[in-house]
């Protein structure tokens, strides 16, 4: 029989992985849309400018949801609603001042990203319209861990869904204006903007429900006992989330310099499909990990198997399931210019497949406080992915990078395995 909280998991996370589809079943269709109107160059256009100020911003910001939702997971069980609105201050503060500093080094630096690197001259003002939207995005992050840290998964999904939608309708309306790249660079760029602000808006109201204060109200000083501690959590985190960002990012602009526009976008429209599969880990992971910080249930081994077994297999069998099936729907809705990026994206999906069996793996080591574990496999991912990506990327393009990001993700996801399997990861306290 399965533990009770394998089946409130398996609930909760269907509540957040189906609004999660649903949103990112919206935006990949707002991304057919946008590949087949404007073509392979243009979709790829579009996806260069996005890229180098997600990259810049992936590098300055913390990231602070990884520790936030451990920390505000721990004072809302207790009660500690004081701690609640002074760590949220801490957070969107340091998040918006990333945010700000991404802003200001995109603005110095596009001009000549678009001339030198992408040979798009005339675009480089695109670049900095995106990154003017990152501010009021940041407000995502720690809004995200309050809802996560209240067991709020409806409302979170719900809004996400919400901001998935209205960046459809953005987009949409952009192709549907004929605005061109232009066009499209700014529709997403405004609705990154408005998904920050919904979230923000869903955050505050669930912690004034509770009693809690405004946090911008609130002082940092009664969390001055834990800044040792969280400066230490905030700096694994951000190696840990900046490489994975990194990682996003960078191949997509190597690409962009090597192989041209057309490859970049294959790199990104394969990613948004592998992404299919990902929510659902993320979903399940996201379940899983305030569970685990506020305490988690006696046996830790014993449900960490049932978690394998259920949700985590079914949801592995799913994303494999798909992988024969895309070259029969790739062409048809893509159109027969995609056709050559099928086997790089059936490969990516293998990584996909096997990271939702093990959902759980990357909340155990956060509700653990082992961010530098999780820094150190994110640094060999990158190692792994960029180190040989340029002659790979070089010689074989699109495939070679979805192979060394589909088998670095592997040998990661091993060796993480193999900590918890040793039992190496162990709670520390708090």
């Amino acid at each position: 029989m399965k533990p009770r909280l394998t089946g409130s998991l398996a609930v909760n996370a269907s509540v957040l992985a189906g609004a999660q589809y649903l949103s990112a079943g919206i935006g990949f269709v707002s991304s057919v849309m946008v590949a087949r109107m404007l073509g392979p160059t243009g979709y790829g256009a579009v996806t260069l400018l996005v890229a180098f100020p997600t990259l810049v911003w992936s590098v300055t910001a913390v990231k602070s949801i990884l520790v936030t939702t451990r920390y505000l997971a721990q004072f809302q069980a207790a009660r500690r609603f004081e701690d609640v609105a002074s760590l949220c201050k801490l957070a969107y503060s340091l998040d918006l001042l990333s945010a700000v500093a991404a802003l200001v080094l995109v603005a110095g630096t596009a001009p000549w990203v678009a001339r030198t690197v992408y040979h798009l001259p005339d675009r480089w003002w695109l670049m900095v319209a995106v990154a003017t939207a990152f501010p009021a995005a940041s407000l995502a992050g720690a809004s995200s861990s309050v809802l996560l840290a209240w067991s709020r998964f409806r409302q979170l999904a719900a809004l996400q869904l919400i901001g998935g939608s209205l960046s459809f309708v953005l987009i949409v309306c952009a192709l549907q204006l004929r605005t061109g790249i232009t066009g499209v660079v700014l529709a997403t760029a405004f609705g990154q903007a408005l998904a920050g602000l919904i979230l923000t808006v869903g955050a505050a109201r669930t912690m004034g429900a509770d009693g809690v204060r405004a946090w911008w109200t609130a002082s940092t000083d009664r969390i001055r006992p834990l800044l040792g501690e969280l400066r230490a959590s905030f700096g694994w985190s951000y190696v840990a989330a900046t490489m994975g960002a990194v990682i996003t990012q960078l191949p997509v602009m190597m690409l962009g310099r090597l192989r041209g526009p057309e490859d970049a976008g294959f790199y990104r429209i394969a990613s948004s499909i592998v992404t299919v599969g990902t929510q659902l880990e993320g979903a399940m992971g996201q379940v899983a990990y305030p569970t685990l910080s506020a305490g988690g249930p006696a046996g830790l081994r014993a449900l960490l198997k049932a978690w394998t077994v259920w949700p985590g297999l079914p949801a592995a069998a799913l994303i494999a399931a798909a992988i024969p099936v895309l070259p029969l729907v790739v062409a048809p809705v893509l159109g027969p210019g995609y056709t050559a990026m099928v086997p790089g994206a059936q490969i990516m999906m293998i990584g996909a497949a096997v990271g939702a069996a093990l959902f759980w793996l990357n909340a155990v080591y956060l509700a653990r406080g082992h961010f530098e574990a999780l820094a150190r496999a994110s640094i060999l991912y990158a190692l792994i992915v960029a180190g040989p990506g340029w002659l790979l990327g070089s010689r074989w393009g699109f495939l070679g990078f979805a192979t060394l990001a589909a088998g670095g993700r592997l040998l990661v996801t091993l060796w993480l395995l193999a900590q918890v399997v040793r039992q190496r990861v162990r709670a520390t306290p708090s």
